[in-house]
């Protein structure tokens, strides 16, 4: 024979179940609504996007990772390379190298690359992220020494990473 649970038992099981899953959301998700258009086409501005704050500080070469710039500003780039690797932009050709390696970018915005930034290619990170954005004629990433490579400990998340 089947009881009926009283009222006051499913508002504890909703509110507990509400509360597990906001808590879990502030501690896995975070969002941010993108200003500019330097990740352009992969975002355009005002879209807002979750980032995954789980294992943020495993981020791959390719990966797109949210980060408080120096400014304290909130930034959204991809990363190119990491410690110890070496990136070299050849502007003439459009291409940027990592270890000697051309890579292969199809979310670039426009493929004629303008030499922009003031640091001397080749460059080996000497720490964290090196970042560039997808609209690379208007990005101020990591090609600028005012910004500089992206330390582990402003990363705030990966986008796209939902991996348990």
């Amino acid at each position: 024979m089947k009881t009926k649970q009283p009222p006051f038992v499913w508002f504890v099981a909703i509110t507990a179940m509400i509360l597990v899953c906001v808590i879990s959301y502030f501690f896995t998700f975070g969002t941010v609504k993108i200003a500019g258009n330097a990740m352009l086409t992969t975002f355009t501005e005002g879209e807002k996007i979750f980032y995954y704050k789980r294992n943020r500080l495993f981020a791959e070469n390719g990966d797109i990772i949210v980060f408080k710039a120096p400014d304290k500003t909130i930034r959204i780039s991809r990363i190119i390379a990491k410690a110890g690797q070496t990136v070299d932009i050849d502007y003439d050709n459009d291409t940027v190298s990592v270890d000697g390696v051309a890579l292969s970018e199809n979310y670039i915005y426009e493929k004629d690359m303008q030499s922009v930034g003031d640091i001397t290619f080749p460059y080996t990170v000497p720490h964290g992220y090196f970042v560039m954005g997808d609209n690379r004629n208007i990005s101020f990433d990591s090609r600028f020494a005012e910004n500089g490579c992206v330390n582990y400990t402003q990363v705030l998340g990966r986008y796209g990473v939902f991996n348990w």
